[in-house]
């Protein structure tokens, strides 16, 4: 079986879901080509065909459409995947005019059916979380979590980590990864560390970092907040937490709860898709509301013996079904399904 695995735009987790997919795919034997931004094609396996497809002004060019068409043709895959709603819009147009099954995955929930006229043309969907899904009709349908690489120890203890940043070892810490960017609630976060005796590393680089830094300054939490910037798998910094925090507006399944399961450390997050249903309900905080994070967050370093006796069975859980070999296989199970 051939695969194309094609996404028009997009970075962070949405990338790192299509070049982990495309690659353990490929790792695993399979025939792989990938019509993806160009940035991307850097991370792919060598065995991977690459096309880049240069975008145009218009998000839903007909004319990125008709090259995409040309692209796909020339390749001749017997699946066409596509993530992420503009994807799927691309390739539902050509869809009646290759002889490829195409499918498409929703990586973040969509509240307007308009959202989902690509996906409704697909001959199967992939949800990245049960909550995905929203007013979608299409009944051919399946949930694969995001799947994760093994998560590699961190170079340094805990306590010489904290130390170079000038904070306090004695104190425990929390981490929170991802692009500084207004939709992942840092800001929220920063303001409801206010009067917690807890360190809070945020890994991550983005357009929010100054204003952050100066929300950081401005609060008189220098002592206690460092923003350390890109750190080369920063998922690493999980395996020395005591603690993960998602404080997102919205996410379709959060790589960060992924990675924190794995790493066996308990997670305080918002309550997103994904998130909401795979969590215990002491683990989630209202969206957007900083006093909920505050006060979860001071209950959590009160006891964290009685708040992590609610994950043991979720650690065991993700340690079955969250890694990147059990992605690779459900989906490869459903594209087969679709050519019965």
């Amino acid at each position: 079986m051939k695969v194309c695995q094609f996404l028009s735009a997009g970075t962070g987790g949405l990338a790192k879901h299509v070049i982990d997919l495309s690659n353990s795919l490929s790792v695993g034997g399979h025939d792989v080509c990938a019509i993806t931004p160009v940035e991307s094609s850097r991370e792919l396996d060598s065995k991977i065909v690459h096309v880049d497809i240069k975008p145009e002004k218009k998000i839903k060019s007909l004319l990125y459409t008709f090259k995409l068409f040309l692209a796909i043709r020339k390749l001749n895959p017997d699946v066409v995947h596509a993530h992420g709603k503009n994807s799927s819009v691309h390739l539902a147009r050509i869809k009646p005019f290759i002889r490829a099954k195409c499918v498409g995955t929703i990586h973040w929930h969509q509240k307007r059916e308009r959202d989902f006229r690509g996906f409704e043309k697909m001959d199967g969907v992939i949800g990245v979380g049960p909550g995905v899904f929203g007013p979608l009709k299409n009944k051919s349908r399946i949930v694969i979590y995001n799947g994760i690489s093994e998560i590699q120890n961190f170079d340094m203890p805990k306590s010489e980590f904290l130390e170079s940043w000038d904070l306090d070892s004695t104190l425990p810490m929390a981490v929170a990864v991802g692009m500084l960017s207004r939709g992942k609630g840092f800001h929220l976060l920063v303001e409801a560390w206010q009067g917690v005796e807890a360190n809070l590393v945020i890994a991550g680089e983005g357009p929010e970092r100054q204003q952050l830094i100066g929300q950081v300054s401005e609060l008189g939490l220098e002592g206690r907040i460092r923003l350390v910037g890109q750190i080369p798998e920063a998922s690493r910094l999980l395996r020395i937490a005591d603690l993960a925090i998602v404080s997102s507006y919205k996410e379709g399944f959060s790589y960060v709860v992924a990675e924190a399961l794995l790493s066996k450390t308990p997670i305080i997050s918002t309550k997103m898709d994904g998130a909401d249903v795979l969590l215990p309900s002491e683990a989630l905080v209202p969206v957007g509301d900083v006093g909920a994070i505050n006060n979860k967050i001071r209950e959590f370093f009160s006891n964290p013996s009685r708040f992590e006796k609610n994950f043991k069975k979720l650690f065991f859980w993700a340690e079955h079904e969250l890694l990147l070999e059990k992605m690779r296989e459900k989906t490869l199970c459903f594209y087969k399904s679709l050519e019965d």
